[in-house]
């Protein structure tokens, strides 16, 4: 297999792994700890440690990267051992019954670890084959399904699950580590002195926390239905994946432009089902675009740009959490986010694709 074909299986791999990671954190929230303990309380320390976490975290790695010789040995520490440790408070709350907030915790930081790790070894094997972007969707994209079917499926919480699950983690940890050992190291640039590229960090940080928001406090009024909301889950996960692909082969830029702007009109006229299915498609599609584009102004420390943009997915969870925004309707808030976001990235994205 030669390098490029093992950054391909890389990638593939922590994807699945990626969809099975956030299927044992829907499934473990939602069939077990949230019926223990208040709703509310689970799910904001389950996203302080799962989402905001990954920005310490994400710099720990950073700083590792720059002092270790096997550059990608962090990233698969990190990855494999978030799977694990989310593995063992899926088997506690069930052969064990642990009802204590610590597996609440410790669920959070599980899946913080493989997300910040995965991400950084996506970004530099990305990076490293020139796929311009198309990784990173990839990556992120499963998780999407993989969370909605844990959830989906928590009201039967069985411990007849356990053993495929073990089975699947043990496959996938065993083929990463294999395609690790066989992967070559990224170069990381010499000069790590080089300004933080503040306003990039800022603009990317807005449009993801206007993603976050809007994907939580839009309320489609067609969207009544369990294959609705699997239509809906798919097209999310699919623009995830789509816009690594189409800014890869037609440049960020144009892809930004006409993805948002056509994104603004569906919103728009969201109160239809086909116009609103479009926007959630068109809309998530900013999500490599935010993460490809950070991490290329900021090579050296692909941790922290993950990391920076996972928080900000906490940061817009936090209004509709506090309800500050409820049930709001497509028409202004997911047009006015299309429109920001549109003006706000092209201002970063220079002349690519232009």
């Amino acid at each position: 297999m030669n390098e490029k074909d093992t950054s391909f299986h890389m990638i593939g791999i922590l994807s699945l792994a990626h969809m099975l990671e956030d299927f044992l954190c829907g499934y473990t929230v939602f069939g077990y700890l949230a019926t223990f303990h208040h709703p509310a309380f689970v799910f904001l320390w389950y996203n302080f440690f799962a989402f905001a976490m990954q920005l310490p975290l994400g710099s720990l790695i950073d700083v590792w990267m720059q002092k270790t010789e096997r550059k990608l040995q962090p990233g698969i520490i990190f990855s494999l051992g978030g799977l694990i440790l989310t593995l063992l408070v899926y088997l506690a709350c069930l052969f064990l019954h642990v009802q204590s907030s610590l597996a609440v915790y410790l669920l959070g930081m599980g899946n913080c670890l493989f997300h910040v790790g995965g991400g950084v070894i996506t970004i530099k094997e990305d990076d490293r084959n020139s796929y311009h972007g198309k990784g990173l969707g990839v990556f992120v994209a499963p998780g999407a399904i993989g969370l909605y079917i844990g959830a989906l499926i928590s009201y039967f919480f069985i411990r007849s699950a356990a053993l495929p699950i073990l089975l699947i983690t043990a496959v996938l940890c065993l083929r990463c580590i294999h395609l690790y050992r066989n992967c070559p190291d990224p170069e990381l640039l010499e000069n790590t002195d080089a300004e933080i590229p503040l306003i990039p960090i800022l603009v990317c940080f807005a449009v993801v926390v206007l993603r976050s928001l809007t994907g939580m406090a839009v309320s489609f009024p067609w969207k009544t239905g369990l294959p609705i909301t699997i239509l809906s889950v798919l097209l999310l996960a699919g623009g995830k994946t789509a816009g690594g692909f189409l800014g890869a082969s037609i440049g960020y830029r144009k892809t930004i432009t006409a993805t948002l702007s056509v994104a603004a009109v569906c919103y728009f006229l969201g109160n239809y089902m086909i116009p609103g299915l479009m926007a959630v498609f068109l809309f998530n599609m900013t999500m490599p675009v935010t993460l490809y584009l950070l991490a290329k102004k900021m090579p050296n420390l692909p941790g922290t740009a993950f990391g920076i943009l996972t928080f900000a997915l906490f940061i817009g969870f936090l209004p509709v959490y506090f309800n500050l925004i409820i049930g709001e309707s497509p028409v202004w808030l997911g047009t006015a986010s299309s429109l920001i976001s549109l003006v706000l990235l092209r201002q970063i994205c220079g002349g690519q694709g232009s």
